[in-house]
């Protein structure tokens, strides 16, 4: 938390919340949209920068605004500098 403000750091900085449970379940808050998916990658934009999940079986089970929920078996996660193009 930020100290001097005491509130959550996701919600001062306007940062992604992420959500993983084990390698089955993702949940993303605070995202700018979806910029590609596949049952191999799902590619997700947010302010600070492009999130990419790889695995295989992936499926997207919500899309809502501020939210993305997906599932699959999930093999990496990688995040990527706000600065980078996210095609």
């Amino acid at each position: 938390m930020l100290r001097s403000l005491d509130l959550p750091a996701d919600v001062v900085l306007d940062l992604p919340r992420l959500t993983i449970v084990g390698n089955l379940e993702f949940t993303l808050e605070n995202h700018q949209g979806l910029a590609g998916f596949s049952p191999h990658e799902l590619l997700i934009i947010t302010r600070s920068g492009p999130i990419r999940l790889r695995g295989r079986d992936l499926v997207i089970d919500g899309v809502h605004e501020g939210e993305i929920r997906a599932s699959g078996r999930f093999a990496s996660l990688e995040f990527g500098s706000a600065e980078e193009d996210h095609g």
